[in-house]
């Protein structure tokens, strides 16, 4: 975990900077050990954090940050909250809600999650969205 933060940092240093957003994952997270293909799992971070960047530029205040417990992965922000009838829609091919998206980058996240056991899912639950914002989900996949 601790690895992959130093590697969005790196990948996103000049956003990051620029919008003036704090990043960062929990002594939980840096501590946890990845046991799935190094692409897959960056491709899927990139993904998700370059669309959290996106949406933070309408907040004050920006923060990412990168959560492990209960063998889950939260990937939060204090953006805009996903409407609760998009958390699903937004995994769907060609569909999107950002300006000039493509609406591809979710939707391939989760088929390459799904093809190595894992899965990700949105959720507005405030147990797991603790920054108020988008909450994306990684955990072990359940058919």
């Amino acid at each position: 975990g601790e690895q992959l933060v130093k590697d969005m940092r790196t990948f996103f240093d000049s956003k990051l900077s620029s919008g003036d957003v704090e990043f960062e994952g929990t002594i939980s997270f840096n501590a946890f050990v990845f046991d799935a293909p190094e692409a897959v799992i960056y491709s899927t971070f990139i993904n998700v954090i370059d669309n959290a960047l996106y949406w933070l530029i309408s907040v004050n205040d920006r923060k990412i940050t990168i959560d492990y417990k209960d063998n889950k992965i939260f990937i939060m922000n204090n953006g805009p909250k996903i409407d609760d009838s998009e958390l699903e829609n937004i995994f769907t091919l060609f569909y999107t809600r950002k300006v000039n998206g493509r609406g591809i980058g979710l939707y391939l996240a989760r088929r390459s999650l799904r093809a190595i056991g894992l899965d990700i899912y949105a959720s507005n639950d405030k147990k797991d969205n603790k920054l108020n914002g988008a909450c994306f989900i990684i955990k072990k996949y359940e058919k």
